[in-house]
Formats: structure tokens, sequence, C-alpha cells
């Protein structure tokens, strides 16, 4: 399993459109790479006061894929148009990390991941029937 994050430092003075990333260009991303991404998070760095230091980034961007190989076949056909969205957001340049997952544990998601398993079969229709919509729609 890898992890692609992107990282957009807080710069002074730097423009980061929260609003348009998460509602236009972060859905686009997801759409366009699909079913390579087994899931993606989108973090705000905030600035809890005192005694807590400023963040140092203001925007993280994580996918987590079965591979390295599997994110650049769905990434690489739409490099160019998703690079070509950055200055509709922010004027900071990104820091993209590739790291291989070594451990991965969340214990409030392996209960609910327990009774997904009872729901998967339903939940592979659904997922095929909103696949072909948004095929149609491309």
């Amino acid at each position: 399993m890898i992890k692609i994050t992107i990282l957009y430092p807080a710069t002074p003075g730097s423009r980061f459109d929260h609003d348009y990333y998460e509602s236009v260009h972060m859905p686009l991303s997801i759409d366009l790479l699909g079913g390579a991404m087994r899931s993606v998070t989108v973090e705000r760095g905030i600035a809890p006061g005192a005694p807590w230091p400023d963040p140092t980034f203001c925007a993280i961007c994580s996918f987590v894929c079965e591979s390295l190989e599997a994110y650049q076949r769905a990434f690489m056909p739409h490099m160019e148009r998703l690079q070509r969205d950055i200055p509709n957001y922010t004027d900071i340049e990104a820091i993209v990390q590739i790291s291989n997952i070594a451990i991965e544990r969340s214990p409030a998601l392996a209960s609910i991941a327990t009774r997904a398993e009872v729901l998967d079969t339903g939940a592979d229709r659904q997922r095929a029937a909103v696949s072909d919509i948004l095929a149609a729609a491309n």
C-alpha cells in the first residue's frame, strides 16, 4: 500500500482557497482518479492558540492506493488537467511525499469494517452503478 501526500506549506503572504480546493479541485481529483484510490483525506491546518504552534501546513491531502503503479495509471492521464487547476486555489508550491504504508490501524473503523462486510455485495452493486453514471457523464 502506498500513500501520496501533498503538503501546502503555511507561508506568510501566500494564498490558499480552501473552499475552492474542497468543493471543486478535490471532487474533480476524486472523480478522475476513481477506483485507484482506497481512501482520500483533506486536512486544514489550524492554529489552536497557546501553547500550540501555528500550523506548518495550511492544507494536506493524502491518497492511499494499492501500489504506485495503480496511482500512476490513474493520475498520469489527468496530470496536466489537475495541474492547470492549481492557480485557481493557491500560489503555494506543494511538497509531494510518496510513502509505503508500514502500519495502518484505525480502531474506530475496525468495527465499521466488520459490519460493512455484511453489506459488501450491495455496496459493490452501488459502486458499479455510480461508476457507470460517472463514465456516461464523461
